[in-house]
């Protein structure tokens, strides 16, 4: 009954459904580790809460328009850019 009462109050206050909000909040952390540790992206996915590596680069690509690999990628290459630009590193 209190399972039924905090997901209807959250569709409600929040209008998105509670899955939705669970699969954002756990691409968003995934993100976070990406972008901050060398971890395995099956590691990641596993953290973030995910028990399905397929789920997870599913509602990853979804979200964020690209795949896990793309993402850390493209989070390495931009903070490297942006020391190049803030001087960190001569190149």
């Amino acid at each position: 009954m209190i399972t039924f009462i905090c997901l209807n109050y959250s569709k409600k206050t929040m209008n998105i459904s509670y899955t939705k909000y669970l699969n954002s909040f756990r691409i968003s952390k995934a993100r976070e580790l990406l972008k901050n540790s060398n971890e395995a992206i099956t590691d990641i996915a596993f953290a973030v809460g995910y028990s399905n590596l397929r789920t997870f680069n599913r509602n990853f690509k979804e979200l964020n328009g690209n795949n896990p690999a793309e993402y850390r990628k493209s989070s390495k290459t931009t903070k490297y850019a942006k020391a190049i630009q803030e001087n960190y590193i001569s190149g």
